[in-house]
């Protein structure tokens, strides 16, 4: 059973059995089987299913349906109990231990939500969308139902429905950009995104205010951003193949190493490195968990590692034999020893970057894998 509240701006469909446990988060029973909460890969694209696998085999665990549009993102909570994901207009949110129903699908957006995540703490997610709106969606409220909406300044959009708080900030008026990626700082009050115009924004939650810093906006759409796990540098990739790294000191301040002011009003930007690392777009960059490697992939059917140190190209591999498939997604094991990718062949892959081998494959979608979410947790 579902119930379905509606707002000023779209509607939330509620799982009803599943309300109070999602609202408080609650840890679930182990389930039965081979899924471990530690060590989980998720995978998901144009054939509207998403695939769990064992990571270690490539054994196929269980399925959602998403039938109602392509899959353009994923994400664990951090006790890996909850997947989110972002298609057209709506995000959903599996319970990775109980039914494949969605326990909740939010429809705050009116196309392609392409970026979300959660919070440290597994209370809030946030989300953007091509519609130029990025969202923090909030189950710490009381359990009132009932439905509020603040507006402010066309700046500011704020929901309250059946205790689910959604914070909205809305892009220029005169922009036509989408958001693509969104990374939550490790602070836990600044959200840093990119859009397709070339810009990245620094939003601020506990003021709701956005500071936009736009490194080349000859340079075309940013679709990926990482911050290394140490927080001392930002990582982007764009639509024209390049890595641009930026030095963050203390709390995302920017270092003034090489100020360069633009046409346009933005702020002053910082600089560390740009290089060319893909012949066309590059479509994801990660950090390794030690900091030490840089993950590029891309539209020309390779994955990239480069050296932080100098950013030196250690591997260029091509993923298939034709080299024909664009690489959507890549993300590091723990230990920063295997890298697993996606990829419009429809098959995910697990590498040994020691050796280059690969010695699991992930297959069974019927199309293209355009995201995927992997959570490994194996060191505790």
């Amino acid at each position: 059973m579902c119930i379905v509240f509606h707002s000023p701006s779209g509607k939330f469909i509620w799982n009803a059995h599943c309300f109070n446990s999602f609202l408080k988060f609650r840890s679930c029973p182990t389930m039965k089987g081979d899924y471990d909460t530690n060590l989980s890969l998720a995978t998901g694209g144009f054939d509207h299913v998403i695939r769990m696998w064992q990571p270690s085999t490539g054994k196929y665990l269980t399925g959602f349906q998403h039938n109602e549009s392509q899959v353009n993102t994923l994400a664990f909570s951090r006790d890996g109990h909850y997947l989110a994901a972002g298609g057209y207009g709506r995000v959903r949110v599996y319970d990775t231990l109980g039914s494949a129903i969605p326990a909740v699908v939010v429809s705050e957006f009116s196309k392609n939500v392409n970026t979300l995540g959660f919070n440290d703490e597994g209370n809030w997610m946030f989300a953007g969308s091509e519609d130029r709106v990025a969202k923090i969606i909030d189950w710490r409220a009381g359990g009132n139902l009932w439905i509020t909406r603040v507006y402010q300044a066309s700046k500011i959009d704020v929901v309250l429905i059946f205790a689910l708080v959604v914070s909205s900030l809305l892009m220029d008026n005169n922009t036509t950009s989408s958001i693509n990626s969104m990374l939550l700082h490790r602070n836990q009050h600044e959200i840093v995104m990119s859009t397709s115009k070339g810009e990245i924004i620094i939003w601020d939650l506990r003021n709701n205010a956005g500071n936009t810093i736009c490194p080349d906006p000859d340079s075309g759409s940013i679709h990926s951003l990482s911050i290394n796990p140490d927080v001392t540098s930002l990582a982007a990739v764009n639509s024209g193949g390049q890595l641009l790294v930026w030095s963050l000191t203390g709390d995302s301040i920017w270092r003034p190493v090489e100020k360069v002011r633009l046409r346009k009003p933005y702020h002053m930007f910082t600089i560390q490195h740009r290089c060319k690392v893909h012949p066309t777009y590059a479509l994801k960059v990660q950090y390794s968990p030690d900091s030490t490697l840089l993950a590029t992939c891309g539209a020309d059917g390779k994955y990239n590692l480069l050296k932080t140190a100098d950013f030196s190209v250690v591997t260029s591999q091509k993923v298939t034999a034709s080299g024909l498939y664009w690489v959507w997604d890549c993300a590091f094991s723990a230990d920063s020893r295997f890298l697993v990718t996606a990829t419009s062949d429809g098959v995910a892959r697990l590498w040994n970057l020691e050796t280059g081998e690969m010695p699991v494959e992930y297959k069974g979608h019927q199309r293209a894998i355009t995201c995927m979410a992997f959570r490994d947790r194996s060191l505790g």
